[in-house]
């Protein structure tokens, strides 16, 4: 029986298997996946959201980071977001949190006078930024 190569990484929500007779072959398949099908955007799902109706968040941020990227957008915050669709985009992001964090948040985010809550969509309540009091949207005056 001959040898084979075999090496797994995981990918989405499964395993990717490779198989070769030669360990260069092997490096060669992987080499060629690494730079067409893993390495496009598309896969990674960065440039993808766009596509799905979300923005995209750099990774590194904390929750409450992303949810401002989120709603700071200009195309995606052109109407008010409910909790749902912002652990919706959250999600596509790779920011997996929990609906009672991104809940809490929002409440303390609105207590904080970040964000308002000018309407309901489908008997929930939608967040925009408060333009007037988030201080990263704020101009600065300066007094003489």
């Amino acid at each position: 029986m001959e040898k084979k190569f075999e090496y797994e990484r995981p990918w989405k929500q499964g395993m990717l298997r490779f198989q070769a007779d030669t360990l260069e072959e092997l490096e060669q398949t992987l080499k060629r996946i690494d730079e067409s099908v893993l390495a496009t955007p598309s896969q990674t799902g960065t440039d993808n959201n766009r596509t799905l109706g979300y923005p995209s968040v750099p990774g590194g941020l904390t929750c409450a980071d992303a949810i401002r990227k989120l709603l700071g957008d200009a195309i995606w915050a052109k109407e008010p977001r409910t909790e749902n669709e912002i652990g919706a985009a959250l999600k596509a992001n790779a920011y997996h949190y929990s609906r009672g964090t991104v809940s809490g948040l929002l409440i303390q985010m609105l207590h904080k006078n970040e964000l308002r809550r000018p309407t309901k969509k489908n008997n929930s309540w939608a967040y925009v930024i408060d333009r007037s009091k988030s201080p990263e949207h704020q101009e600065i005056l300066v007094t003489a």
